[in-house]
């Protein structure tokens, strides 16, 4: 049914989870200008031999998807052709792209257009922090995106899951006292103390403010996250205060 550069096209694709807009699909999947068929023509191909659907993403941009059987077989020709490291490994540095772009963006005016926009990619969020974690081994990267995807996580209840995803990202980074070490800890912390987990809030508090103290002298950077573990500390031993008798009495 497909040319050959139409193969290659489906078997990157499958990287995606969730879906894929034009601008992912020409970043990952033509990242090296190596695809031996045009994007869009392939695109449209795909989307005529109905292996591919076409829907309207945030603020109507195209936004591709495959059925979950279609996506498996693509899958194992992503694997097969030698391919899957490379590909996946450019999904993961095109969405912590994003998820560092859309961090700032998160507490803006837009706020509500980007955080439209990172749950419509939260799959691929997902993917790609799992590769990072796993085959790719690349835990300060995904030190970076959790940390990015901080706010997003708060914003629309995903306690939990960040929680999961920045404990995993630490265990395996080490203890290098980075900048993203720092901010992964104090996600944590503003999590963990919104599960009204308050000893590892403030164990995390406690351990990300001297990373950013470190950070903070080594670079001239680390200030702000500092200020923000420090409020979150504070935040758990006000409340400690208010619910011990003791010394409420």
């Amino acid at each position: 049914m497909l040319g050959e550069g139409e193969k290659v096209l489906f078997a990157r694709l499958s990287v995606f989870a969730g879906g894929r807009t034009l601008e992912a699909i020409e970043s990952i999947c033509d990242a090296e200008d190596d695809l031996p068929v045009d994007v869009l023509d392939g695109l449209a191909s795909l989307v005529d031999k109905s292996l591919l659907k076409q829907e309207e993403g945030v603020e109507g941009e195209p936004r591709f998807v495959m059925l979950e059987t279609i996506h498996e077989f693509a899958r194992e020709k992503l694997q097969e052709s030698g391919e899957a490291g490379g590909i996946r490994r450019l999904h993961a540095e095109y969405f912590l792209a994003l998820a560092e772009e859309a961090d700032p963006a998160v507490e803006g005016a837009q706020q509500a257009v980007w955080v439209e926009r990172l749950e419509e990619e939260h799959d691929n969020m997902r993917a790609a922090l799992s590769w990072s974690l796993g085959q790719g081994q690349d835990a300060e990267q995904a030190l970076r995106m959790g940390a990015a995807l901080g706010e997003f996580w708060y914003l629309r209840g995903y306690f939990g899951e960040g929680r999961r995803w920045l404990e995993e990202a630490l265990a395996k980074s080490g203890r290098a006292p980075t900048a993203a070490r720092a901010r992964a800890l104090q996600r944590v912390s503003w999590l963990a103390f919104l599960q009204v987990d308050f000893n590892r809030a403030e164990e995390a508090s406690e351990e990300g403010f001297g990373v950013a103290g470190v950070e903070f002298f080594r670079t001239g950077g680390g200030d702000s996250t500092a200020a923000e573990l420090k409020r979150v500390l504070g935040m758990v031993v006000g409340t400690r205060d208010v619910h011990n008798p003791k010394i409420a009495a």
